[in-house]
This record gives structure tokens, sequence and C-alpha cells, in this order.
């Protein structure tokens, strides 16, 4: 499948999704963030959908699965944690092999986001790339715009021993997957 189908196929998922949540009155915004909401450096083919679904009852798509079949063929799905915010978020990978990782946020967390001020790593994965998809009540708007408005810090180059950290990692795992691979 090229580079067009693929984008294609996700651009038919996100209409779903929209579609989807607008009669969900529970879900009150869902953003796309990451790749496939950059206009510059869009996705390739390779790159997943993700989505942060705000709702006021998180447990719901949490536990159940069944709202997921309303967005389109689940073939395989399975819970883990965020990257960051120690929220869960459900890892689904539909017909199509179109994977989706939708971030389960409670309302009230966003609300006190709102109040407090937003944390740098989530200023960081917004500036990455966010596209609201459905902003029930105008709070997604004004999260995205306060955001962005924050510049993130200029990140520190690395020291010398975090640098051959990183390297001597590589190299190590270069070599044990290349033993491994020979002993099989």
């Amino acid at each position: 499948m090229t580079d067009g189908e693929v984008n294609t196929l996700y651009a038919q998922l996100i209409e779903r999704i929209i579609k989807w949540a607008e009669g969900q009155p529970d879900i009150s915004m869902v953003i796309i963030i990451g790749s496939r909401a950059r206009v510059k450096q869009p996705a390739d083919e390779w790159s997943d959908l993700d989505a942060l679904i705000v709702t006021s009852d998180p447990e719901y798509y949490l536990s159940k699965t069944d709202w997921l079949s309303k967005i389109g063929r689940p073939l395989l799905t399975f819970l883990e944690p965020t990257a960051t915010g120690g929220f869960m978020k459900r890892r689904v990978l539909f017909e199509g092999m179109l994977d989706v990782d939708f971030s389960i946020i409670p309302r009230e967390n966003v609300q006190q986001l709102l109040k407090d001020g937003v944390p740098p790593q989530i200023v960081e994965i917004f500036n990455r790339g966010a596209r609201v998809l459905v902003d029930r009540n105008g709070e997604a708007t004004v999260m995205r715009t306060r955001i962005l408005s924050i510049k993130p810090p200029i990140p520190r180059p690395p020291t010398e021993r975090e640098f051959l950290g990183v390297v001597y990692d590589f190299l190590y795992h270069a070599v044990w997957t290349c033993e491994k691979a020979s002993t099989r």
C-alpha cells in the first residue's frame, strides 16, 4: 500500500471517530496528537494514530470494547499506560492494519490542568502536532491555545557520559541481537 492509500484509510478512520464521538455525550473532546496531526512533516505510512479522548466516564472506555466496533472492526486491543500523565490508553489494531492509541483522559484532569497550568511534557507532546477533532464545550481550543503559546525549553545537549551511554547501549544490543539470531 502506498503512503497516499494509507493516509486515505486513516482520514476515513478519523471521520468515523469524529462521527462516533459527537454522538457520545460523555466525551467533551477528541484531539489527535503527533505525526498524524502535523501539516509540516506529515505522517508516513508506518505512523499510528494517537487520539486523546477526554470523557466524564473513562472507566467505560478502559473496561469495555464494544464502542470500538462503532468506529471500525477491531482485530486486537489491549491497555497500557500512557507515556506521561499516569493515565491509560487503549491500543487498537483495526482492520486494514490501522494502529490507534486512544489515551483516555478524565475530564476533571483536563479542567484541573486548565486551572493549574500545563506541565512541560504535555507542552512538548502538543508541540509535535495537535489537531482538535471534537470540542463540545470549547475547552480543547482553550487548552490547545494555551499550550501552543508556551515556548518549550531548548533541550540541552547530552553530556559526554550520556552520549556514550546511548552509543554503548546501542552497540551492545546490536551485537546481542546478532548473537541471538545466529543461535537459532
